[in-house]
């Protein structure tokens, strides 16, 4: 009887504690005087942003380490801002755990949840979804490709594409249109179809299509048969689950299944883990598709760990790993002064400078080599719009170093020591690449599965440019017992990025270039199948070595860019058509 009273004991203690150390938003809200009513799941009616943001900022300021829910759907109906549905800054040591919830945000153009500037966070368990959603379907009658029109019907529970003209995107993309159009048969991508765009407004039973340069519009449209089903989506910049500057976070088991555009980002993260995040049609749907460039992990900083992520059927990059330049070198006052600017997607936009004491280096923009590098003595801050900022350095810099993009050689700038590893990207559809792996130092891409990507399944990229994502050259990167099966499957607009399954090169303005930035780089035991293209295309890498990977089948799309002259200022080219390329 001693020892059952003695646990009895015990466990009320373990209940108190936990009592103190959790709150639950289902429950605890109208009890502990945080708002008037708790955040019931189920119920479509109740705006839960408002209630969630209290209950985190109360677990915050009260040292309570647990925020959880009761497993339910969740339904976001207010903004906190006009750019998010809900966000939190300054988090740390604390854990939130939805429990399986669905989350359901009510605005498709504008974000959902973003954590900022937080250390030691845990956010995991849960689905995001759009509702209304960001897209619909529907099923081809018929084809006119010397008009260009489609003629459709809508089917099932699919809103008619016309009643979301006031929604839709009206910021024209590169190609003056704000509707993006994927064609399936079958539930799968057609083969020869590539990407296309549907001009705004659409009619109630009839669009005009465009699609991708490339392929002429007769060419493509003819291909597309009574019964194809047509995804219309929303191309914008809403991202249901973000984060920025994040250190020592996780972000796990988080499923995403809509957007427009990525599913799942991180900025400028470091130390952190990233795994068990899903970007998927919604399972138990009709859905073809959902999420355009689906984890998006930019800018990173060292230490992170990649892992068990899966995604399917993309429609864009299924995942970019990165870390960007500081910015462009405007002038030069004297030889160890300059004026470093802003770019369209530098670290210096984002207010990142390069420290004191730290190494940099300058890239060539006309040929991607390595102009000069030093250490920083001292800068101001960046002012103004573009930004920009002075900075002197320890030794003499050529002239030459006008119109470079500076960039920190050390781990710390350059998403040091990461890990990717274990994660899977299957049946990509028109568009575009795999993995997308950029500006690294001493990074591992091991072990990870891409099948049927519509461009390389994996592509090392340095890409010294200023009007669109510029990325460093890689330095001591390791790839590793990765597989791809039927990558470069479709022909698209963008031949430079489907020289191989296996991609590692310096690219502008779909050239490869002629200097060696990339250092250090080894692809081992590798197994390649059924590339459309090269097995591997290696490139403008100094000290990188290819040994131990089986090729099989590569070459197998008669309309894949071997053989053609595709990169105007390449180095000199191995055997065309071979499995394997190497170029330094």
């Amino acid at each position: 009887m001693k020892a059952i009273r003695g646990l009895l004991v015990c466990w009320a203690i373990y209940c108190a504690a936990f009592a103190q150390s959790t709150l639950n938003v289902s429950e605890d809200l109208a009890r502990l005087g945080i708002a008037s009513t708790n955040m019931v799941p189920n119920q479509p009616g109740l705006d839960a942003g408002p209630l969630f943001f209290q209950a985190v900022l109360y677990a915050q300021n009260h040292k309570i380490g647990a925020v959880i829910a009761d497993p339910g759907s969740y339904y976001f109906l207010s903004l906190q801002s006009p750019q998010v549905h809900l966000a939190w800054d300054s988090l740390s040591n604390l854990t939130i755990d939805l429990r399986g919830s669905d989350l359901y945000f009510a605005h498709p153009l504008v974000s959902g949840l973003l954590v900022t500037n937080s250390k030691n966070v845990v956010l995991e368990n849960f689905t995001a979804d759009y509702n209304p959603l960001p897209f619909t379907q529907v099923r081809v009658v018929s084809v006119n490709p010397a008009q260009q029109t489609i003629q459709f019907a809508v089917d099932g529970n699919w809103q008619n594409p016309s009643a979301l003209n006031a929604v839709f995107p009206t910021i024209p993309n590169e190609y003056g249109v704000g509707v993006e159009v994927h064609m399936f048969r079958n539930g799968r991508p057609i083969p020869g179809v590539t990407r296309m765009y549907a001009t705004n407004p659409l009619g109630t039973s009839q669009f005009t299509a465009i699609p991708d340069p490339g392929p002429t519009a007769g060419t493509v449209l003819s291909q597309i048969r009574p019964g194809d089903i047509a995804f219309l989506g929303m191309r914008a910049f809403s991202i249901p689950v973000s984060t920025l500057f994040c250190t020592g976070c996780t972000f796990r088991s988080i499923a995403v299944y809509s957007c427009t555009s990525q599913g799942f980002e991180a900025a400028f993260s470091q130390s952190s883990v990233f795994e068990r995040i899903y970007s998927i049609p919604r399972p138990g749907t009709d859905r073809l598709a959902g999420n355009y460039a689906v984890i998006l992990l930019t800018g990173m900083g060292p230490n992170n760990q990649v892992r068990l992520n899966r995604i399917i059927r993309s429609m864009d990059d299924g995942m970019e790993y990165d870390s960007l330049f500081f910015g462009q070198v405007t002038s030069q006052t004297n030889p160890r002064t300059f004026v470093l600017g802003e770019t369209a997607t530098s670290l210096v936009s984002m207010g990142v400078t390069a420290p004191n004491g730290s190494t940099v280096s300058f890239q060539s923009l006309s040929d991607g080599s390595i102009v000069a590098s030093a250490v920083v003595v001292s800068q101001t801050a960046p002012t103004g719009q573009p930004a920009q900022m002075t900075v002197t350095v320890d030794r003499d810099l050529p002239a030459s170093i006008v119109s470079t993009q500076m960039f920190g050689p050390d781990v710390n700038q350059r998403a040091g020591n990461s890990v990717v590893e274990r994660n899977a990207l299957e049946e990509e559809t028109d568009c575009c690449r795999g993995f997308l792996f950029a500006g690294t130092v001493n990074g591992v891409f091991n072990g990870n599965y891409i099948r049927r990507s519509a461009m390389a399944a994996v592509h090392v990229d340095n890409t010294p440019q200023l009007l669109s994502l510029g990325v460093p050259p890689s330095e001591n990167l390791s790839l590793t017992n990765n597989v791809t099966d039927g990558a470069n499957w479709i022909r698209t607009a963008y031949p430079v990025y489907q020289l191989g399954s296996i991609v590692v090169d310096t690219i502008r303005a779909g050239n490869v270039l002629t200097a060696s930035p990339n250092q250090n780089i080894s692809l081992t035991g590798n197994f390649t199948a059924d590339s459309g293209d090269d097995a591997v295309w290696f490139s403008n890498v100094s000290g990188g070595t290819v040994s131990g990977n089986y090729f099989l089948n590569p070459n197998i799309n008669p309309a894949g860019v071997r053989g053609s002259n595709v990169w105007t200022s390449a180095p000199a080219a191995g055997r065309r058509g071979s499995a394997e390329r190497h170029h330094r």
